[in-house]
């Protein structure tokens, strides 16, 4: 439980479940001061659906401590910067909207040294999977580590998954992109732990697709190719997937998906997954280091997802961010890969719709539902526009969206 003394501080759900993992760390969290403690600064996301805990002294390590945050908004870096400045000159930062006080020694530090002894905390995003990120420093403000924690047994699968792959990928030396190490993972009683080392990398998420990503994908591809055409294209199967979750979907989109399926099993050569991929391959994830990139957070990384799987989610994290309506994503998405990347344009059309339906599986399947409650799951509508507009153009060249029935 959470400490307390919080006095209603935290009576965001979100908040709670980050106290209860810093506590489980080992450390006391209250809203006042009290013995031994030490101020943070508490910064709110969107929404409120995330929060970072930024310690407010030694003010190297506030400093440093930003580095955790990495928006992609303009505004946002904006924002970031300010505050960063602020604490360098020792000022006080206003953005903070509340102050926790944090005090005692965590068990980090006593596994992996005092070099660890500094914290600074994100909650991670509200959802099924979220998790604690801890940026860990020593008293000069220099990063040593980044640790995930987790009470929830979903994300301790997730975690066992990370170090696995992350560990191979350390040791294939890969030329196209450094790894992070791992330090340490571990499951204590119902806390789930996963440390890794820090790679050096620039301050800013890279917002555009460049060569050294498509460098990566590639190298990736072929060095986990099973040598062989793989038959399935999602993970677990589509169909497994689709029958899991039809007790729980509407009519609508019970019908929209066997229709993909359909489509994708009568032209599974154009769609069939060529390796491993990394599974969540956004700006977020992905940072330059010299001439090469550092790619961190292998927690959902597999074998079955579609070809193309991480270039395309790479792609629409990036439309995204400019706000333009869901089918002129896809459509623009298919025109860069047909026109930039040299898919051929029915390769194109069967991998978005491939990725579409993967993203469906992975969003729907990872909510929390019950026995005849219809499910609902974010980016619902416009993965629903999307697929509707890809089905209205089987003939692939050249590819014509039309609006779905329900928008026209």
């Amino acid at each position: 439980m959470a400490t307390p003394f919080l006095k209603g501080v935290f009576s965001d759900p979100l908040l709670c479940a980050a106290v209860e993992e810093i506590e489980a760390l080992g450390l006391s969290v209250s809203d006042e001061p009290h013995d031994g403690s030490e101020p943070y600064g508490v910064l709110t996301g969107h929404e409120r659906s995330r929060a970072w805990l930024v310690p407010l002294k030694p003010r190297a390590v506030s400093v440093s401590s930003f580095s955790l945050v990495q928006p992609l908004r303009s505004n946002a870096r904006a924002i970031k910067h300010v505050a960063a400045a602020a604490a360098g000159l020792g000022l006080p930062w206003y953005g903070f909207g509340r102050r926790l006080h944090i005090s005692g020694d965590h068990s980090l530090s006593r596994s992996l040294g005092a070099s660890f002894a500094h914290c600074a905390f994100f909650s991670g995003t509200a959802g099924p999977h979220r998790k604690l990120v801890v940026q860990l420093m020593d008293r000069v403000g220099t990063i040593h580590g980044y640790a995930k924690v987790s009470h929830t047994p979903a994300v301790h699968s997730l975690l066992e998954n990370e170090a696995c792959l992350t560990r191979q990928m350390h040791a294939a030396d890969l030329r196209s992109a450094s790894i992070p190490k791992v330090l340490l993972h571990q499951k204590r009683n119902r806390t789930a732990l996963l440390v890794t080392e820090p790679v050096e990398s620039s301050t800013r998420c890279m917002r555009r697709l460049t060569r050294m990503h498509i460098d990566f994908l590639g190298e990736l591809a072929e060095r986990t190719s099973p040598g062989r055409p793989v038959a399935r294209m999602f993970p677990r199967g589509g169909a497994a997937d689709l029958e899991e979750l039809s007790p729980n979907l509407s009519a609508d989109w019970r019908s929209r998906l066997q229709r993909q399926l359909d489509f994708l099993c009568a032209r599974e050569e154009l769609a069939a997954a060529t390796g491993l991929s990394h599974g969540d391959f956004t700006p977020g994830n992905v940072f330059q280091h010299g001439d090469r990139l550092c790619v961190i957070d292998w927690e959902y990384a597999g074998r079955d997802y579609p070809a193309d799987y991480d270039l395309i989610h790479f792609l629409f994290s990036l439309a995204g961010l400019e706000g333009s309506p869901p089918v002129a994503r896809c459509n623009g998405i298919h025109r860069l890969l047909v026109d930039k990347l040299g898919r051929r344009p029915e390769q194109a059309h069967a991998r978005l719709i491939a990725y579409l339906c993967a993203r469906t599986f992975f969003l729907a399947g990872r909510r929390m539902r019950h026995a005849g409650m219809t499910l609902h799951w974010e980016g619902e509508r416009e993965l629903a526009l999307m697929l509707d507009a890809l089905s209205q153009s089987r003939s692939p060249s050249p590819i014509r969206f039309g609006q779905p029935a329900g928008e026209r």
